[in-house]
Protein backbone atom coordinates (compact mmCIF):
# COMPACT_ATOMS: atom_id res chain seq x y z
CA UNK A 1 0.00 0.00 0.00
CA UNK A 2 2.79 2.65 0.86
CA UNK A 3 4.41 1.70 -2.67
CA UNK A 4 1.05 2.76 -3.85
CA UNK A 5 0.46 5.83 -2.36
CA UNK A 6 4.38 6.84 -3.39
CA UNK A 7 3.72 6.61 -6.37
CA UNK A 8 0.21 8.81 -6.34
CA UNK A 9 2.30 11.51 -4.44
CA UNK A 10 4.85 12.42 -7.50
CA UNK A 11 2.48 11.36 -10.50
CA UNK A 12 1.28 13.68 -13.51
CA UNK A 13 -1.69 13.76 -16.14
CA UNK A 14 0.86 11.43 -18.42
CA UNK A 15 1.86 9.21 -15.64
CA UNK A 16 -2.61 8.54 -14.70
CA UNK A 17 -3.11 7.90 -18.26
CA UNK A 18 -0.47 5.07 -18.15
CA UNK A 19 -1.57 3.78 -14.95
CA UNK A 20 -4.71 3.25 -16.47
CA UNK A 21 -4.09 1.77 -19.65
CA UNK A 22 -2.21 -0.93 -17.60
CA UNK A 23 -5.17 -1.17 -14.81
CA UNK A 24 -6.02 -4.24 -15.20
CA UNK A 25 -2.60 -6.15 -14.38
CA UNK A 26 -1.94 -4.44 -11.12
CA UNK A 27 -4.57 -4.55 -8.43
CA UNK A 28 -3.20 -1.75 -6.62
CA UNK A 29 -3.99 0.66 -9.30
CA UNK A 30 -7.36 -0.71 -9.71
CA UNK A 31 -8.37 -0.26 -6.10
CA UNK A 32 -6.99 3.29 -6.01
CA UNK A 33 -9.19 3.89 -8.88
CA UNK A 34 -12.08 2.42 -7.43
CA UNK A 35 -11.62 4.37 -4.07
CA UNK A 36 -11.15 7.42 -5.49
CA UNK A 37 -14.26 7.17 -7.47
CA UNK A 38 -15.73 6.19 -4.79
CA UNK A 39 -15.13 9.19 -2.61
CA UNK A 40 -15.88 11.63 -5.84
CA UNK A 41 -19.24 10.24 -5.69
CA UNK A 42 -20.11 9.98 -2.00
CA UNK A 43 -19.02 13.66 -1.91
CA UNK A 44 -20.96 14.16 -4.91
CA UNK A 45 -24.37 12.33 -3.47
CA UNK A 46 -23.28 14.49 -0.03
CA UNK A 47 -23.57 17.55 -1.72
CA UNK A 48 -26.75 16.81 -3.83
CA UNK A 49 -28.48 15.50 -0.68
CA UNK A 50 -27.65 18.31 1.67
CA UNK A 51 -29.22 21.25 -1.04
CA UNK A 52 -32.24 18.75 -1.23
CA UNK A 53 -33.06 18.30 2.61
CA UNK A 54 -31.95 22.48 3.06
CA UNK A 55 -34.51 23.00 0.47
CA UNK A 56 -37.29 20.96 2.11
CA UNK A 57 -36.22 22.08 5.79
CA UNK A 58 -37.22 25.81 3.97
CA UNK A 59 -40.42 24.57 2.00
CA UNK A 60 -41.72 23.05 5.36
CA UNK A 61 -40.64 26.37 7.22
CA UNK A 62 -42.41 28.91 5.18
CA UNK A 63 -45.22 26.27 5.15
CA UNK A 64 -45.73 26.06 9.11
CA UNK A 65 -45.30 29.97 8.98
CA UNK A 66 -47.99 30.36 6.71
CA UNK A 67 -50.44 28.18 8.94
CA UNK A 68 -49.81 30.19 11.83
CA UNK A 69 -51.41 33.24 10.64
CA UNK A 70 -54.88 31.43 10.10
CA UNK A 71 -57.82 33.54 11.62
CA UNK A 72 -59.67 31.67 14.55
CA UNK A 73 -63.38 30.75 13.87
CA UNK A 74 -65.45 31.69 16.02
CA UNK A 75 -68.84 29.55 18.35
CA UNK A 76 -72.02 29.13 16.61
CA UNK A 77 -74.43 27.92 19.14
CA UNK A 78 -77.44 28.11 16.85
CA UNK A 79 -74.95 25.17 14.58
CA UNK A 80 -74.19 23.54 18.16
CA UNK A 81 -78.02 23.18 18.68
CA UNK A 82 -79.00 22.06 15.11
CA UNK A 83 -76.84 19.22 15.59
CA UNK A 84 -77.44 18.19 19.03
CA UNK A 85 -81.40 17.74 17.89
CA UNK A 86 -80.22 15.82 15.10
CA UNK A 87 -78.25 13.36 16.81
CA UNK A 88 -81.29 13.02 19.41
CA UNK A 89 -83.21 12.36 16.67
CA UNK A 90 -81.45 9.67 15.27
CA UNK A 91 -80.64 8.17 18.71
CA UNK A 92 -84.68 8.49 19.66
CA UNK A 93 -85.44 6.55 15.94
CA UNK A 94 -82.26 3.68 17.15
CA UNK A 95 -83.89 3.43 20.34
CA UNK A 96 -87.69 3.20 18.72
CA UNK A 97 -86.02 0.27 16.08
CA UNK A 98 -84.60 -1.90 19.25
CA UNK A 99 -86.64 -1.93 21.23
CA UNK A 100 -90.01 -2.13 18.75
CA UNK A 101 -88.51 -5.50 17.46
CA UNK A 102 -88.35 -4.13 14.05
CA UNK A 103 -88.99 -7.31 11.99
CA UNK A 104 -86.16 -7.41 8.86
CA UNK A 105 -87.25 -8.76 5.14
CA UNK A 106 -86.84 -12.23 4.79
CA UNK A 107 -84.13 -13.55 2.83
CA UNK A 108 -85.61 -14.35 -0.47
CA UNK A 109 -83.19 -17.66 -1.22
CA UNK A 110 -83.74 -19.48 2.07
Amino acid sequence: MDKLFSEIKGTSLKDVSKHLRKSSTDPYIDWAIILVIWFILFIIFSIIAYLICGQATSETAAVIKGNLETTTKTFDVQKLDDVLKEMNSRRAEWIRLKDDNYSFPEDPSL
